[in-house]
């Protein structure tokens, strides 16, 4: 029973040694192509599929990506790197739709 104990002890120290040591680099390319401009009355709204939209009341909406990375207990993250690249611009016909002000819960809205 003892060397059992001792055993898994071991495996326990070694993997955490391990990890502690891990010096590893993360390099991902995300690649954002297909979009759409869409009118809706007076404004336009910008959609791509996968991505929410910045909410802040009377400010267009618009869209961005957020990507969650997990790591072990403990990890150092010693920089982030974001470069942005073949970036296009262009002209649309009409302002972006802004965000509405949050509602009560208990407010109703009447459809009509």
């Amino acid at each position: 029973m003892k060397k059992l104990i001792v055993v898994v002890i071991a495996g326990i120290m070694a993997f955490t040694i391990s990890t502690a040591n891990y010096e590893g680099n993360i390099k991902e390319n995300i690649a954002i192509k297909d979009f759409s401009i869409n009118e809706r009355g007076e404004y336009s709204t910008i959609e791509i599929e996968g991505c929410n939209y910045i909410h802040n009341a009377g400010y267009p909406m618009l869209p961005y990506y957020t990507k969650v990375y997990k790591f072990p207990a403990g990890t150092k993250i010693n920089y982030v790197e974001v470069k942005a690249k073949n970036v296009d611009s262009m002209n649309i016909n009409k302002k972006i739709i802004p965000a509405m002000p949050p509602l009560p819960l208990n407010m109703h809205i009447n459809e009509y």
